[in-house]
C-alpha cells in the first residue's frame, strides 16, 4: 500500500493530471482488481494467523500429556474452543485434524505403527504444500492480470490514437486539426497511464502476497 501511494505521490508531484490517470475504464478496473486482491490477502492472513495459533495451542496441549490419546484430543478441543470462541472452531484447525487423525491411526494399528504413521505424515505434508499453492492460485492470477491489463490498455490507447491521428491527416480545417490532435493526445495518455497504473498496483499486491505466503 505504501509503495502504491508513493507512486501516486510521485505522479502528483510530476504534474500528471489525476483525472487523466484514473478516469479511463481500464485504469479503474485495474485499481478495483488491485483492491480486491489486497482484501483477499488480508483474509488469507487472518486464516494463517488462526492456523498458527491453533498449532501453538495443540503443541502446548501435547506437551502437557505423556502420549497422544483421547484425553489429549479432548483437551485440545476444549482449548481451541476457548481460543476461537466457537464450539466448532477447532474443526477448521489443521493441527487439530492432524492430531485427531494420529489418534485414530495409532489406536487402529497398535504401538508398532510408527513407520506407517511417519510415512502418512510425510504424505500429508506434501498435500498441505500442494493445497497452499492452490490456495494462492487466485492471487497469482491477479498478479498476472494487473500488468497484463495495463499493457492491454496501452495497445488499445495507441490503436485509438493512431486512428484519430489518421483522421487528422485527412482534414485540412484548423478546427478539425485541433480536435483530432486533442483526441490523439488523450488516447496516448490513456495508453501510458494504464501501463503505469498496472505496474504500480501489482507491486503492493506482489509484495503482500510474498510476505503472507512465506
Amino acid at each position: 500500500l505504501l509503495l502504491c501511494l508513493g507512486g501516486f505521490v510521485i505522479l502528483h508531484n510530476a504534474d500528471v493530471p489525476g483525472e487523466a490517470l484514473i478516469s479511463d475504464p481500464i485504469s479503474l478496473t485495474i485499481l478495483a482488481v488491485a483492491v480486491y486482491g489486497l482484501v483477499l490477502l488480508v483474509f488469507k492472513r487472518r486464516a494463517g494467523i488462526m492456523q498458527e495459533q491453533g498449532f501453538r495451542t495443540v503443541q502446548r496441549v501435547c506437551s502437557e500429556y505423556p502420549g497422544i490419546d483421547a484425553d489429549t484430543l479432548d483437551a485440545a478441543r476444549v482449548q481451541l474452543t476457548a481460543d476461537t470462541g466457537s464450539q466448532q472452531g477447532y474443526n477448521g484447525i489443521i493441527a487439530y485434524q492432524r492430531l485427531k487423525w494420529l489418534t485414530q491411526i495409532t489406536h487402529a494399528d497398535g504401538p508398532d505403527s510408527l513407520p506407517a504413521v511417519l510415512e502418512a505424515i510425510s504424505q500429508h505434508a506434501d498435500s498441505d504444500r500442494d493445497a497452499l499453492e492452490r490456495s494462492f492460485s487466485r492471487v497469482h492470477f491477479l498478479i498476472w492480470f494487473l500488468p497484463s491489463t495495463g499493457f492491454l490498455g496501452t495497445v488499445f490507447g495507441m490503436s485509438r490514437a493512431l486512428m484519430h491521428f489518421a483522421d487528422v491527416l485527412k482534414n485540412s480545417s484548423e478546427l478539425a486539426l485541433t480536435e483530432g490532435l486533442r483526441r490523439t493526445i488523450s488516447d496516448l495518455g490513456v495508453a501510458f497511464h494504464t501501463t503505469l497504473v498496472g505496474l504500480l498496483t501489482v507491486i503492493p499486491v506482489l509484495a503482500v502476497a510474498t510476505v503472507i505466503r512465506s
